[in-house]
């Protein structure tokens, strides 16, 4: 004979709301999105155009490792969250990729060869 449940669900005693994956994907994801908007600007206005994208890349990849790296040494105390950081490092690295696919890269070795000390 099934029955009905002889507990009560417990009250939530932090006051805090659990979040399900898919928003914290969402918000890693939009996170990462500003980060390359806000690496983009900076870059544009220091560097010649022809070195904004390869520029872009390598910050962009370099932060993204450095990002999974460190979260990979703190280790999986909170897995929720870094997991989450693992996925924004992830999306991080695909954009650096990306940009670095799409530069033209014959320009920017021109450009970087002009430089003195080069």
């Amino acid at each position: 004979m099934l029955g009905m449940p002889t507990t009560l669900p417990r009250k939530n005693p932090g006051g805090y709301r659990r979040q399900s994956a898919g928003v914290a994907a969402e918000r890693g994801l939009l996170g990462a999105t500003l980060l390359v908007a806000l690496v983009f600007s900076l870059v544009t206005g220091v560097l010649p155009a022809e070195l904004v994208l390869p520029a872009v890349s390598i910050i962009v990849v370099v932060s993204g490792l450095l990002l999974g790296a460190g979260t990979l040494l703190i280790g999986r105390l909170r897995a929720p969250l870094n997991d989450g950081l693992l996925h924004i490092a992830g999306v991080l690295v695909l954009f650096g990729f990306a940009a670095a696919i799409v530069c033209d890269k014959t320009e920017a070795l021109r450009l970087l060869g002009a430089l003195p000390g080069m």
